[in-house]
This record gives C-alpha cells, sequence and structure tokens, in this order.
C-alpha cells in the first residue's frame, strides 16, 4: 500500500512541473539541448522525488516501532 502512495505521489508530483514547465522545455530545446538532454533532466527529477517519497516512508515505521516499548514502559503498561 505504502508502495503504491509512492508512486501515485511521484506521479502526480512529476505531472504538474512537466505540464507547467513547457517554456522551459521548448527554451532549453532552442538553445540545443536534445530530446534526450530533457528525458534525462525529468528522469533524474523523478527519481529525486522517488527517493524523497520512499525514504521517509520507509523508515518513517521503523522509527515509530521503535520507540513503541519505551513508550508502553513509561505508560506502566
Amino acid at each position: 500500500m505504502t508502495l503504491l502512495v509512492a508512486i501515485v505521489g511521484v506521479g502526480v508530483t512529476l505531472t504538474l512541473p512537466v505540464t507547467e514547465r513547457t517554456r522551459e522545455t521548448g527554451l532549453l530545446r532552442a538553445v540545443g539541448l536534445t530530446r534526450g538532454g530533457v528525458r534525462a533532466m525529468v528522469s533524474r527529477e523523478a527519481a529525486l522525488a522517488g527517493v524523497a517519497v520512499a525514504v521517509p516512508a520507509a523508515l518513517g515505521p521503523a522509527v515509530r516501532a521503535s520507540g513503541t516499548p519505551r513508550i508502553r514502559a513509561l505508560a506502566g503498561a
């Protein structure tokens, strides 16, 4: 489920910048950036966004679970 949410989040996150950056992409193409260069730029952005979403999503439950026994001990349960 977490992976599905991450994939949808990355998809939405990347759809908006791509549609909003058509002028920038056109300008970059006009000054000589190839289609492959534009594709690489968008792919790198996608990879960074994916890591930015996946790392906290993966570490969050682990960090939260590691604190659970201490919280229960403090509560006297």
